[in-house]
């Protein structure tokens, strides 16, 4: 069996297949709730508005159909508007068009330092737009506690251990970008055991 593979073709033909059903599969539950749904459970509920919320995956742009629904109050008289979420996605999308896979890797793309391809850079967000994400997200808490964690399962097993504990220092010494003529030493300590090479 032979695979052919267009490499000019920059989307991602199964992936986009997939999303596209998922897409067809929300939109379908929309107008069931829409069509049948709504009038026998809501029968006051009536149709305001219909439009459609762009999603924003790694595999393309898709629309899912979103109505916006109003009712009356009996005892008041008073018309309440209200947009009604049938699938978690869509409420995922009130907050961003983007899917929450993008964000994700945007965001590790981000820290790991990782150049993005150019095929993918219109799908993810804007470097303002991940900057608001990185600090609505708390990013920079969750690596802080993240790494506490991992230090504290070290210092567990490295004062439970009861082998011969090695420390080796190793000194950099790198241009600071403030002051062009002073150097920063930047100093790496290492604590290992001859059965754990690093800890």
């Amino acid at each position: 069996m032979s695979i052919e593979i267009d490499i000019f073709n920059n989307e991602f033909l199964f992936l986009k297949e997939l999303y596209s059903q998922k897409a067809n599969e929300i939109n379908q539950i929309e107008k069931h709730f829409r069509e049948v749904e709504r009038k026998k459970l809501h029968p006051n509920w009536r149709i305001y508005r219909r439009s459609k919320r762009k999603w924003i995956t790694l595999a393309g742009i898709f629309e899912l159909n979103i109505t916006m629904y109003e009712a009356t109050d009996k005892i008041t008289n008073k018309i309440t508007r209200f947009t009604y979420y049938h699938h978690n996605k869509l409420k995922e999308l009130k907050f961003s068009k983007y899917d929450t896979d993008n964000i994700k890797f945007a965001i590790k793309s981000y820290l790991d330092g990782s150049t993005i391809p150019s095929f993918l850079r219109p799908f993810l967000p804007s470097k303002q737009l991940l900057n608001h994400y990185l600090q609505t997200l708390k990013i920079s808490n969750k690596i802080e506690q993240e790494n506490k964690g991992k230090l504290d399962s070290l210092k567990t097993k490295l004062f439970n251990s009861d082998e011969q504990i090695y420390i080796e220092m190793d000194d950099l010494y790198i241009n600071h970008q403030a002051e062009k003529k002073k150097k920063m030493r930047v100093r790496e300590i290492i604590f290992h055991t001859q059965k754990i090479t690093s800890l």
